[in-house]
């Protein structure tokens, strides 16, 4: 069956030194097993969570992508799991053994979540310029440089530890509810520094991230973007500006691009309710690939085989 009606699904894809045995991707999302329900402390991998991804290894999936914090001041809640926390060694290195051994392999969706953040008491909300957000009434703190040089060490000790753990290669998240994607935003950074005012300063933060994630991981490992394509909002940039950002990342050398849509502030498009139609995103991932030659993923609402052969014949050959 496999072979005769999925071929194209089934089939393998190298993604830097790495080969997926087939093009099933299991996104990286909050499953709020990071500290087991209070019984262990917060930013800590459970075993409850580790299942959670070995199960869809043993199912079949060829990659799967483990959602995570970068930084005490970037995590949304207590139960999201801290990448930069040295304790997650051993649970993460039995689970990257478990998803190796049914055939799968695993990358860390490392993600800052700025303005989104909550774990700071009062609130501490950093973003790239002080305002308010467009969906709360909560003032956010500008970074300084130095909170930045900060945040990136947090990015490249995250990438060094899950490298040594057994994780096949890195994503990094600059979608709805990631401090990235404010930094790309002409709307959220309104800074007048270096990392303000032109687009390619917009993007100086996080190619530098990558950049220096690239110089400790080495050239083959791969590093993967969760991108925002359109925010959906009536402040927020469009499908133009998504395309030049992803040329962009690719002209940094990133290996592929996760097509996402939608931010915080329009929730419809980040967790798709039944008003939206199933696997909108497929078409912007197709148009997406039209503009760029490193491989893209396609998201949004694909949940059987059927479904996904349908829309492998709307030029979705990735």
């Amino acid at each position: 069956m496999q072979s005769e009606q999925f071929t194209h699904l089934f089939s393998p894809i190298q993604l830097g030194d790495v080969t997926l045995k087939n093009r099933i991707i299991f996104l990286a999302h909050w499953t709020n097993y990071g500290n087991n329900h209070g019984y262990q402390e917060d930013g800590l991998a459970s075993e409850r969570l580790a299942m959670h991804y070995i199960e869809r290894a043993r199912g079949g999936a060829g990659l799967v992508c483990v959602t995570q914090s970068v930084s005490p001041t970037g995590q949304m809640g207590r139960t999201m799991v801290n990448a930069h926390d040295a304790r997650n060694e051993k649970v993460f290195r039995w689970m990257c053994d478990e998803i190796h051994r049914y055939g799968g392999k695993v990358f860390g969706q490392f993600n800052h979540c700025g303005h989104t953040s909550c774990m700071q008491r009062p609130p501490l909300l950093y973003a790239p310029t002080q305002m308010p957000g467009p969906h709360c009434y909560v003032n956010t703190k500008e970074l300084e440089i130095e909170e930045m040089e900060e945040i990136k060490k947090y990015y490249v000790q995250a990438a060094v530890y899950e490298k040594e753990w057994g994780f096949d290669g890195m994503e990094l998240k600059i979608a709805h509810d990631g401090l990235l994607r404010t930094f790309i935003s002409p709307y959220l950074n309104r800074r007048t520094d270096q990392y303000g005012g032109s687009f390619e300063n917009r993007m100086r933060f996080p190619l530098e991230i990558i950049d220096a994630i690239r110089r400790e991981a080495g050239p083959g490992y791969p590093i993967g973007i969760r991108l925002c394509m359109d925010e959906f909002t009536e402040w927020g940039y469009s499908w133009d500006y998504g395309i030049q950002v992803a040329r962009a990342l690719e002209e940094a050398g990133v290996t592929y691009i996760n097509s996402d849509a939608g931010c915080f502030s329009n929730y419809n498009f980040e967790i798709p309710n039944n008003y939206i139609p199933m696997g909108f995103g497929v078409y912007m991932a197709a148009e997406l690939k039209k503009a760029v030659k490193i491989p893209v993923v396609a998201s949004e609402g694909l949940m059987t085989l059927c479904r996904q052969k349908g829309f492998w014949q709307i030029e979705m050959r990735i």
